[in-house]
């Protein structure tokens, strides 16, 4: 398929809530993409100012993907029940917890990005975090009919479901070598699986920087020797680790300070509050500056003489490690994950063993005293970077694998291309479910009102679409029901495209006879507003027309409620009583029968 003439719009998703790599990496290959060929849509989880601020030269949507309702408090209280110490009844707990989930959060939000998707007639999908978290884009992807890319920037832990979601995506990017052997755990093929390095904008990397104001700011001195670590202050990340070499840093040369350039993670201010009761009882305060989050990270890094990765495990990739190579500053950082791929050792930087403070000291020692062997290492590990690293380089690699895969999977929509194999009643039906579950999830989240008593109501007025089956029948039985229960009812139903021409077809006249109901002297009527104000309550049969009523008639919205919701467990489950109109006498059976008992749900609801 020939795609060269094409523009492509690509639907990233993002469902990141806090400013990490992961973002920090798309936004750079978003700016580095061709704009000739490619439109970036962007849906993410970000603050909207956050976006504002990087991401205002493309299309982006900020979703609220959390689910509030969702308490995992609760969860743990739940499994700390001696209940569920019991393995079984913890894969019970745990798998109704997932249905749950991927019912209230998966398939709304896989809706939520189809549409969108839909909006701007993208070709591709790229997911931009883990895997076990993109089942709702792998959905909307299936759900277009587009190929879908993820790219994985951590570590995954080999699950059956996490192997299932790696299967589903049609092409696989990671960010390092030891991202590409997750993969390759988890049974993806090597065949799609594409290393493609994270990059940075080494413009916005570079010793033009300012640091006079830095240097002010933490009264650097020339005989000053300074080091710093760069990122969230978390266990993972070895910061503790860091510390204990900056002692032994401190201690071989008293001029040394060390810098700890970020803040903590959410939830994690007891780990910062330990590194900093750390530092105080290795009597170091006075040579360490803890920075907080900064925003003038390449300053920061220009003012440093060494930048330290310490990770004590292993690292997905490594972004500030580049970033202070780009800077020209030699690199000690861990030997896990990503720095394997990027640092040389002994050329560009040196690779110390995960969690041995004191090799690290050992190197940064070493750095500190030989200025002519930091500089070296600092300009080919700026070499590098822009040889390797480049945001242009990598949004090269990424368009490749976007064209590859378009190209690979044509033309084609995979509901199109299986729309001839489904029969027409099936694929009726699987859309009538589909519909109804996701609009029985908004009603009950968003528009179920109050359960208020409805004993009173006299004037009841049922619509539908057409009132040619389902309203009327709803109208005719609920009247044979309260039949000798006095004579002040007053029952109608209407149709919100309904026209007077029209009549019952013969299989819903056929089966209101099995009730004991004529409907073949029925006259369609179409909703009016005197009808609505005559109403006590409202009923419709539809989701979709109980919206269109809302809108359409705003004061009366108190009064309208869905059948359906009368009927009994389980069956209130769902909203939506489908229009059999245009099918067999067995859809006209369902929907009567649904209706039947809804009604008389609502003569006890009445009686209360």
């Amino acid at each position: 398929m020939n795609i060269d003439n094409e523009k492509l719009s690509i639907l990233f998703l993002d469902n990141s809530y806090t400013f990490g790599g992961a973002i920090n990496s798309l936004e750079y290959l978003v700016r580095a993409l061709d704009k000739d060929r490619y439109e970036p849509i962007l849906v993410t989880g970000q603050p909207k100012d956050f976006l504002s601020e990087h991401f205002s030269d493309i299309t982006y949507y900020h979703v609220d993907l959390k689910l509030q309702w969702v308490n995992n408090d609760l969860y743990k209280a739940l499994v700390s029940v001696p209940l569920f110490r019991n393995r079984r009844m913890l894969r019970t707990l745990n798998s109704l917890r997932g249905i749950y989930w991927i019912i209230f959060h998966d398939i709304p939000e896989a809706l939520k990005y189809y549409r969108i998707g839909r909006r701007h007639q993208v070709r591709l999908v790229h997911l931009n975090n883990i895997l076990g978290s993109q089942l709702s884009g792998i959905l909307a992807a299936r759900m277009l009919g587009v190929p879908c890319i993820a790219h994985l920037r951590d570590f995954e832990k080999p699950g059956f479901a996490t192997r299932i979601h790696a299967r589903l995506i049609h092409h696989h990017i990671a960010i390092s070598s030891a991202i590409r052997d997750n993969l390759l755990e988890l049974g993806v093929p090597v065949e799609k699986i594409s290393i493609i390095h994270d990059a940075i904008d080494i413009d916005v990397f570079n010793d033009g920087v300012d640091t006079g104001y830095l240097k002010k700011e933490f009264a650097v001195k020339p005989e000053h020797k300074l080091f710093g670590v760069f990122g969230r202050v978390i266990g993972w990340k070895g910061i503790k680790e860091f510390i204990l070499a900056a002692a032994k840093v401190i201690e071989a040369n008293p001029n040394a300070r060390a810098f700890v350039v970020g803040g903590p993670s959410d939830g994690g201010e007891e780990y910062y509050n330990e590194v900093k009761d750390l530092t105080k009882s290795l009597g170091i305060e006075g040579h360490v500056f803890f920075t907080g989050y900064r925003k003038d990270v390449p300053a920061l890094m220009k003012l440093m003489d060494v930048i330290v990765h310490s990770s004590i495990t292993p690292e997905p990739f490594g972004m500030v490690v580049i970033e202070g190579m780009a800077m020209g500053k030699p690199v000690v950082a861990t030997r896990g994950g990503g720095p394997i791929d990027i640092v040389i050792d002994g050329e560009t930087g040196f690779l110390v063993k995960m969690g041995d403070s004191k090799e690290m000291a050992e190197k940064l020692i070493t750095l500190l005293k030989d200025e002519k062997l930091s500089s070296e290492m600092g300009k080919k590990g700026r070499a590098r970077v822009e040889s390797i690293f480049s945001k242009e380089r990598y949004a090269r690699q990424a368009q490749r694998v976007y064209a590859d895969a378009v190209r690979a999977y044509g033309n084609r929509k995979i509901l199109a291309s299986i729309k001839g194999f489904i029969p027409a009643k099936i694929k009726r039906d699987l859309k009538c479910v589909f519909r109804n579950i996701f609009e029985s999830i908004k009603y009950f989240l968003n528009d179920k009102p109050a359960e208020n008593k409805l004993s009173g109501s006299k004037n009841i007025l049922f619509v539908c679409k057409g009132n040619i089956c389902r309203s009327v029948f709803a109208e005719y039985r609920l009247k044979m029901m309260v039949k000798g229960a006095g004579n002040d009812y007053f029952i109608r139903s209407c149709g919100l495209d309904a026209s007077q021409s029209g009549q019952s077809p013969d299989d819903a006249i056929a089966m209101a006879r099995e009730y004991g109901l004529d409907l073949t002297n029925h006259v369609p009527k179409p909703v009016t507003s005197s009808y609505l104000e005559e109403a006590d309550i409202v009923l419709a049969m539809e989701y979709s027309q109980l919206s269109a009523l809302k809108k359409q008639y705003p004061k009366h919205a108190d009064k309208l409620r869905l059948l359906r919701e009368f009927s009994p467990f389980p069956h209130n489950l769902f909203v939506n009583i489908d229009d059999p109109y245009g099918w067999g006498i067995q859809d006209f059976r369902k929907s009567f029968k649904i209706i039947d008992r809804s009604i008389f749900g609502l003569v006890k609801r009445m009686g209360e």
